[in-house]
């Protein structure tokens, strides 16, 4: 073959990987950086006298083919979904994007700088195409950190479980934990699990890796583990700790091992986590199924429709705990409460900013108010007039809500407090189908354009090819 004949084949070849590359979803062009990473641009103060709050949980969001930049439907569903539960905290367990790209990591700044207190730790896929973390902290923010108590009586340690050597990954643990130390209760946040055991835990980067970390476990009395890398969702109570993976968020789910040996398990669906975290170290936990039932939030000038036909993993119907901040008598209002399974609750707003009443249509539950940092508590200082029957709606009958005229709620900062929700500082850092759904171009889209492209290559090779033989 002469050396035209191999230019041409060259350049042929060279265009249609860059072509496919790109139209694959492939990254070629780095975007713009954000001027600050998610942890900072989602930083909202949260009240701190409140008699509960909720966090919610989710991991493993990547896709399927990790050098996609778009994420799997289901983790725009659970983004949906956070949106109308409008938590005040969101915690990530690891692997949020396929490989680690810039374009990847601007796909999750999209898609979850709209809310409130965003708190990642790093997975092995985050870290995949460049092996370093210089991405995950222009974007999301530092991989090994503290937050002292954003909630009273709670606070978060986020560890990196890929960094280099078990020496390295258990000081910087401890550092992080010896900077949080003293809180009624400690939560720790990690990629790998320790427990339950499920073939996919800590122990693949050594031996020792479960065994010591454990042991700073017990050392400072942590009470929760959350951790994903396995994608299923497991929880399981050892001692005093309870340990959780919840690793349903999108990639391809988990079908192994035939036993898990935990208080609760559940492989082959997809889920997320509520928790709810009271002051006083109390707290509950809902795994939630994002692909059975819905949550729909709108409000209608002082009232507030909520429809609930949401299960959990086990596909039961719950109840479902739910935060919306409004304006009443020109007045910012926060109300809370736990609206019930398979119905259509409306609530209205009633009385003044100074003695706010309640009436609804269904039986919530635990209920509150919060004004000019005044709460008033169901039960204690708060009158919910309950009449059900009137016009409650189960799910199975028309949704009076969709018959009305609404605006959808969008989340909105909390009331301020003192108490930031910013990270300490970084520990010893080495340089190492919903409304959501993604921009741009489908995959489907993507591969047609592709081929199209292909055969044009094709056909532009084989005539250089031919005129160079002429």
């Amino acid at each position: 073959m002469s050396t035209r004949k191999y230019i041409s084949l060259i350049f042929m070849i060279t265009l249609l990987l860059a072509m496919q590359i790109r139209f694959l979803g492939m990254p070629v062009f780095t975007q713009e950086t954000p001027s600050q990473p998610l942890i900072n641009e989602t930083a909202t103060p949260i009240p701190q006298n409140l008699p509960w709050y909720t966090v919610v949980v989710f991991g493993d969001n990547r896709p399927s083919y990790t050098f996609k930049t778009e994420f799997p439907p289901v983790f725009y569903m659970i983004v949906d979904e956070m949106e109308a539960l409008n938590p005040y905290a969101i915690i990530g367990t690891g692997d949020h994007v396929g490989e680690g790209d810039p374009d990847q990591y601007q796909e999750l700044y999209r898609v979850l700088s709209p809310l409130h207190n965003v708190w990642l730790a790093p997975g092995n896929h985050d870290l995949h195409v460049r092996g370093s973390l210089d991405d995950w902290r222009t974007y999301v923010g530092p991989d090994v950190y503290c937050l002292r108590e954003p909630i009273p009586g709670w606070s978060f340690v986020f560890t990196n479980t890929e960094i280099g050597s078990l020496d390295q990954f258990i000081n910087q643990t401890r550092e992080a934990l010896e900077q949080c130390n003293g809180s009624n209760r400690l939560v720790l946040v990690l990629h790998k699990p320790l427990e339950p055991f499920v073939n996919h835990n800590l122990n693949e980067n050594g031996g020792g890796w479960i065994p010591e970390t454990k042991n700073l476990i017990e050392e400072y009395n942590v009470t929760l583990v959350l951790q994903g890398h396995w994608h299923g969702y497991a929880a399981l109570k050892d001692g005093t700790t309870e340990y959780m993976i919840v690793g349903g968020g999108g990639a391809p789910l988990a079908n192994y091992p035939t036993m898990v040996f935990a208080n609760d398990s559940v492989k082959g669906k997809y889920n997320y986590l509520i928790m709810v975290l009271s002051p006083d170290g109390n707290y509950t936990y809902i795994p939630v199924n994002p692909k059975r039932g819905e949550i729909n939030v709108s409000i209608n000038g002082t009232q507030v429709i909520v429809n609930n036909t949401k299960q959990d993993i086990h596909d039961n119907p719950i109840d479902m705990p739910v935060i919306v901040q409004t304006t009443y008598q020109n007045t910012t209002i926060l109300v809370a409460a736990f609206y019930p399974a398979n119905t259509t609750t409306h609530l209205t707003l009633k009385g003044t900013p100074e003695n706010p009443l309640i009436e609804t249509d269904a039986p919530i539950t635990q209920a509150y108010i919060l004004v000019d940092n005044r709460v008033y508590i169901q039960g204690i200082n708060l009158t919910v007039n309950i009449e059900t029957s009137t016009s409650t709606s189960k799910s199975n009958q028309t949704n009076q809500s969709n018959n009305t005229e609404t605006n959808q709620i969008q989340p909105q900062p909390n009331t301020p407090s003192p108490n930031a929700t910013q990270p300490t500082t970084p520990i010893n850092q080495t340089n190492t189908s919903g409304s959501r759904e993604a921009s741009g171009q489908s995959p489907g889209a993507k591969i047609i354009a592709g081929s199209i492209f292909i055969a044009i290559l094709i056909l532009l090779g084989a005539f250089m090819a031919r005129k160079t033989k002429t």
